[in-house]
């Protein structure tokens, strides 16, 4: 609760006809009103704010006195605090006009307990009103809680550390209020804190109790000269008075760092690689971003495809990170190839673009870059052998609508002799996703469902899976897996890897192809019928 040392006067007149409905005494003047006199509690002590409404159709400007009653029934002249006093000057109106009386209750009764009410007159040149608040105790004899600065810790955390004795006679728990000036003590605003401010007990017994003022919160992140802290301790009656801590300097900073952000393992063409600036809200940062091939031996500056902004450039900090996007072309630094184990290095540089001191310099995990043309023609885009015979599944894909009548699928093991593992595809239409799923009755939901599947993968460290039109002599595509040493390699490139049992063989894209197995080919969770398909 603030202390109240000031009358709020506001006059409210309206024009209106002079035969309206107003006080007027026998003579023709006149008579004004007191009204809506009130104390602000039941309980009180120290300063007691009186609130109280002048009317008077005179619109004349009123003497007005405050008295109170002591415990003999007598009235007696209220002392004012402040400048909320009484005299002349109150102005009144038709409307009324409210103003706020602060009696120094200590200054005339002292100590000591009493019931009583409060009495205002009020008088124009002609007439006078009175009128009187409710009863209400005045517990003078009940001190002031108190609260004292024991403390203070600037800590790194942008937070100040506050340690606080209480005080309080009747040895009752109380609650604390902090605020914080940056002017030295003009303006006073409530401080963010964190720490126990309520039930706190006598520290002469109890010992000195712990705040932490967020000082960025309220302040931000600047440097401040004049920083002031005030503390008022609160009981059920009220505060008591405020204690001021010595002046000090706050400089909130941020420690500059960088993160990357998560980005696809898997980058083609234009592709956005995201990362936080954390920093003071004013600072401005510069980048250098380069991608390595050949696990950091050497490095090559990213193509940046700049949409709107340059993202190397006058890059922004803030305190809880600032999100950036840096859009590499990478068809500019690799063209329509694929390359596995690529990696990208981020250094922050100031603004100027020179090395930060210390330097702050990370590197990402490694990634896939996966430019090769898409596909017009049928591909197998995943491989599953199960892990109990039969329970696997091949995935295929194809441009939607496209009709496979006429085409098989073949196996053939590492001697160069086909297998029993024939399977004709009569009747099996691309659906509008191209993706379709073969598999045998213990196998996963299929668009085309093979009885005999389970003859696929009797050799399953080493084979070779051939997509092919018999009446055509055309293979429209060929996975070769495992290592064949000098046998029989019929896949494309060189031969993908096996894939333990549990896991797939998929491509990075479930509709390009570089032709290359090893390269167009990752072991992988099984996820049949959900490719990942690239759509340009």
């Amino acid at each position: 609760m603030n202390r109240m040392g000031f009358r709020f006067s506001t006059i409210c007149l309206l024009l209106v006809p002079l035969l309206c409905a107003c006080a007027i005494d026998g003579s023709g003047e006149s008579q004004p009103q007191v009204l809506d006199v009130s104390v602000e509690a039941s309980a009180v002590r120290g300063d007691v704010v009186l609130h109280f409404t002048l009317v008077d159709s005179g619109a004349y400007t009123l003497q007005v006195s405050v008295e109170y009653e002591d415990g003999d029934g007598n009235w007696q002249s209220a002392t004012p605090s402040a400048d909320a006093g009484s005299g002349g000057g109150f102005m009144a109106g038709m409307s009324g006009v409210k103003h706020v009386f602060v009696w120094d209750s200590l200054a005339d009764t002292g100590k000591k307990s009493l019931e009583t009410r409060l009495r205002v007159r009020a008088a124009n040149p002609f007439n006078s009103a009175r009128a009187y608040s409710p009863q209400f105790v005045l517990a003078n004899d009940n001190a002031f809680p108190m609260a004292f600065f024991a403390g203070l810790e600037k800590r790194d955390d942008n937070t100040v550390f506050v340690s606080l004795a209480t005080s309080d006679n009747e040895d009752m728990p109380v609650s604390v209020q902090l605020e914080y000036s940056i002017d030295g003590g003009e303006v006073w605003r409530e401080a963010s804190v964190s720490g126990q401010t309520d039930g706190l007990l006598n520290s002469e017994k109890y010992g000195l109790h712990a705040l932490y003022w967020d000082s960025a919160a309220d302040i931000a992140y600047a440097d401040y000269p004049a920083v002031r802290l005030r503390v008022r301790a609160f009981d059920e009656l009220g505060p008591g008075p405020a204690r001021l801590s010595d002046v000090f300097s706050v400089e909130n900073l941020v420690e500059t760092d960088l993160e990357i952000a998560d980005f696809n393992t898997i980058l083609r063409g234009t592709s956005g690689i995201p990362f936080d600036i954390f920093g003071n809200p004013e600072s401005r940062y510069a980048m250098r971003i380069e991608f390595s091939k050949d696990s950091g031996e050497t490095y090559h500056a990213c193509s940046q495809f700049i949409n709107t902004a340059d993202m190397t450039r006058n890059l922004s900090g803030l305190p809880d990170g600032s999100r950036h996007v840096f859009f590499w072309d990478t068809k500019a630094d690799f063209g329509e190839s694929k390359l596995r184990g690529v990696e990208l290095r981020l250094t922050l540089l100031d603004y100027t673009g020179r090395t930060l001191d210390p330097e702050i310099v990370l590197t990402s995990p490694t990634f896939s870059i996966d430019n090769a043309a898409l596909s017009d023609l049928p591909l197998i885009s995943e491989i599953y052998m199960g892990v109990e015979a039969g329970s696997g599944f091949v995935e295929i894909y194809a441009t939607p609508g496209y009709d496979f009548t006429g085409m098989t699928l073949d196996e053939i093991d590492q001697m160069g002799f086909p297998t029993e593992a024939a399977f004709a595809l009569d009747g099996l239409i691309a659906p509008e996703d191209g993706i379709m799923v073969l598999a045998g009755p213990d196998g996963p939901d299929a668009d085309l469902l093979m009885e005999d599947f389970s003859k696929l993968f009797e050799d399953r460290r080493v084979g070779n899976l051939l997509l092919q039109k018999p009446e055509l002599n055309y293979i429209y595509d060929a996975v070769g897996y495992g290592d064949f040493g000098d046998n029989v390699f019929l896949g494309e490139g060189s031969p993908a890897p096996y894939p333990p049992p549990g896991m797939s063989l998929q491509r990075d894209f479930t509709n390009t192809d570089t032709g290359d197995n090893s390269l167009d080919f990752v072991v992988s969770e099984p996820t049949p019928g959900s490719g990942n398909l690239w759509d340009e």
